[in-house]
């Protein structure tokens, strides 16, 4: 049994409530790497190899640990998630599924739900996920540099090749609809939603700092020079984060030997965070907040610990709760209660998409469950009048909430211009949200939304907005569209034609394979093809071709198109522009393929 153990005393936030540290557990044989809590209140921790639980005992605290898993050696548990009673548990190598495991404690069998990531180097592979409110599995990989690979997901093995640095995944619960969500990431540790579902990740540059990312659909995170995208914390004074986790209004960091509370602001069509500090000299490699007002961390890969809260303990099965009670849920004040009963609904989906749409037509904007009322009504698949008339709520991250959510259900709008009309919204996460919904193929593009953009997010300031725009250019125009835009009088019209034609030669569809004719070069190490998985050893070379690769490489042994030679001749013509961005941007596309 464990000793709960005082070791530091700290105030929450702006609350005026004391919280205590108590030592959970300590292992001084395998690190510990992560930590998950269910509406039970266990806690299941990932090891090196093992994958524990805690069963809570009759005091408010944990009887001793029990072995429910080992997995290969090295293998590195980096992240737990809990969907109805399986678990979802994530390793350098794979993630995997075991059915039932939340209750049961023998004969557990691990799944493959995702596999294939060659180990390049020593912080390559699966590092974090988490359950987005459309039901979705939102997962992380870590790499460096340039490569080539292939997933294979669900029970049919779907095979998806991959090229490109590290990057934020998602896929259905079974492994199936694998897609790239953002890309050009190098070690992501983290990944979290806040309570309005924006998403966040903490990854480290090109020099190791840390920096703190706000996640969007089709977004850039590598060096595009004006294309690029900005940090929500300055990396020249952020050392590497090693853990992320949601506190619902905030997000808690841990960043080398110190824990910060970062509140999150708007800041253009992103955000940016101011840092509090939280708890010093406590090297936290894992964060998570409970469902009752505590917040549990592991400390130095030893110490498993928990920070006492306020909240009564109310402990519940969420796969046996009653309709009444994950409503309930949904209305608490405690964002992770609100996001567990979120992702049972989901699960269970039928009723609760259809009654989600009758609760939004008495919704008040500062109701707690808004916001998964939204994501909720959005697959009820009723037309619902209850969520379009939301678009003209005077709020404008409740406008942008809804866009959302209609990008990923579109038949819910019915052939109405919502898109096209938010496009000059006056708030830029609004128009953010609504120019992403054009990436969609269900939702019609066409002259006016070509118009819109050019005349808005294409010559905006704002980096999220002129990189989304100018990768939306470069997927939709045509290329003499791509040439009208280099030839306007307007500078910042004639860089967003120079970026989409950038963009569309060195971001090339990442999930394309790669021909036999391109280079790969080898790994260093021969462990970096052959991975131990839970069902046996696997060399993937059997699997399909992999290695590393530069862009200048491949555009130079690369058999190009017509457009493709046009589109280089193109930023060729623009290295001569009278504007010194919109040169130097061609000259950098350029300089990136080898010229």
């Amino acid at each position: 049994m464990r000793t709960l153990t005082t070791l530091w005393c700290v105030f929450l936030s702006t609350s005026s409530i004391r919280a205590q540290i108590e030592q959970i557990d300590r292992d001084a044989k395998e690190p510990l790497l992560c930590v998950r809590e269910d509406t039970q209140g266990r806690l299941f921790v990932g090891g090196r190899e093992s994958l524990f639980v805690y069963e809570p005992d009759d005091k408010a605290g944990y009887q001793s640990r029990k072995l429910l898993y080992r997995f290969p050696p090295q293998s590195l548990v980096h992240d737990i998630e809990i969907r109805g009673h399986d678990l979802y548990v994530l390793t350098r190598n794979a993630i995997y599924m075991i059915p039932g495991a939340v209750r049961a404690r023998e004969g557990l069998k691990p799944s493959k739900l995702i596999w294939g990531v060659p180990r390049g180097d020593p912080r390559q592979g699966f590092r974090a996920f988490a359950w987005g409110p459309e039901g979705d599995l939102y997962f992380t990989v870590g790499c460096a540099q340039a490569q080539h690979w292939t997933f294979f997901s669900g029970l049919d093995e779907t095979a998806t090749p991959y090229r490109g640095t590290g990057a934020v995944f998602r896929c259905k619960p079974d492994g199936t609809r694998l897609q790239v969500v953002a890309s050009g990431l190098r070690h992501p540790d983290g990944l979290a939603f806040d309570e309005r579902w924006n998403l966040f990740c903490c990854d480290s540059d090109s020099a190791n700092r840390g920096r703190l990312l706000h996640l969007t659909p089709h977004a850039f995170f590598g060096d595009a020079l004006h294309g690029s995208v900005q940090p929500m914390l300055d990396e020249r004074r952020t050392s590497r984060m090693a853990a992320l986790s949601s506190a619902g209004d905030g997000l808690l960091v841990g960043r080398s030997k110190d824990i910060l509370r970062l509140s999150i602001e708007f800041h253009g069509a992103s955000f940016r965070a101011t840092e509090r500090a939280f708890l010093d000299g406590k090297h936290a490699n894992a964060i998570t907040p409970g469902c009752a007002g505590r917040t549990f961390a592991i400390f130095e890969q030893r110490e498993l610990a928990m920070l006492t809260g306020n909240d009564a303990l109310d402990r519940y099965d969420a796969v046996e709760a009653t309709p009444e009670k994950l409503w309930q849920e949904l209305n608490h004040a405690s964002w992770p209660r609100r996001y567990r009963a979120h992702i049972e609904m989901t699960r269970r989906g039928g009723e609760f998409f259809k009654q989600a749409n009758k609760k939004l037509l008495n919704a008040k904007a500062n109701d707690p469950a808004l916001h998964h009322l939204i994501w909720l009504a959005a697959q009820s698949g009723q037309g619902s009048r209850h969520l379009l008339s939301l678009i003209d709520q005077p709020i404008p991250r409740v406008r942008a909430q809804v866009l959302r959510a209609l990008t990923e259900f579109p038949e819910q709008v019915r052939d109405e211009p919502i898109f096209t009309s938010r496009l000059l919204d006056d708030d830029p996460h609004v128009r953010h949200a609504a120019m992403s919904a054009f990436f969609a193929p269900k939702v019609a593009w066409g002259k006016p939304m070509q118009f819109a953009i050019e005349r808005g997010p294409a010559v905006d300031s704002d980096p999220y907005l002129r990189q989304t725009a100018a990768m939306l250019i470069a997927r939709k125009y045509t290329l003499k569209q791509i040439d009208d835009l280099c030839r306007r009088f307007d500078p910042e019209l004639r860089l967003a034609g120079v970026l989409a034609a950038g963009f569309r030669l060195t971001l090339p569809m990442t999930t394309k394979r790669v021909g036999d004719h391109l280079p790969l070069a080898k790994f260093a190490e021969e462990s970096a093809y052959v991975i131990e998985y839970a069902d046996g050893k696997i060399d993937l070379r059997a699997h399909g071709r992999l290695g590393t690769f530069t862009w200048a490489q491949h555009w130079k042994a690369e058999k190009h198109t017509e457009d493709e030679n046009l589109t280089f001749k193109l930023l060729r013509k623009m290295r001569d522009d009278r504007d010194d961005m919109v040169r130097e941007q061609a000259l950098y596309f350029l300089k990136t393929l080898g010229e």
